[in-house]
């Protein structure tokens, strides 16, 4: 659920010629008791939707909350924390985002 709702806010930012790469972050813990083989265990990480600018600065990174029902979109050239869209709206994730490349141009 998460990956489709982050593919529509990448299909609806291509026309707008913003570059984007979604990115799934994995992370694993090794820890050993003596055993020829450690053990580990893994952690996934909600995907994200980072967007960058022409200077290849990072303008805007989208990820889907844990419930699925909602962008969380975080704009640092804005001074923009965190906002949350619904994910019925892509449209305004993608209007924030080209807003936000127009100011730090």
């Amino acid at each position: 659920m998460h990956n489709k709702a982050l593919a529509v806010v990448q299909r609806l930012l291509k026309p707008h010629g913003v570059r984007t790469v979604r990115a799934h972050t994995i992370g694993m813990r090794l820890h050993g008791d003596g055993m020829p083989w450690p053990k580990a265990c893994l952690i996934h990480y909600a995907p994200e939707l980072t967007a960058y600018s022409d200077a290849g600065r990072t303008v805007a990174t989208v990820t889907v909350g844990q419930r699925a029902g909602h962008y969380l979109v975080s704009l640092p050239t804005a001074d923009v924390s965190c906002r949350n869209v619904s994910t019925d709206e892509p449209g305004t994730v993608v209007d924030m985002i080209c807003a936000a490349l127009k100011a730090a141009a």
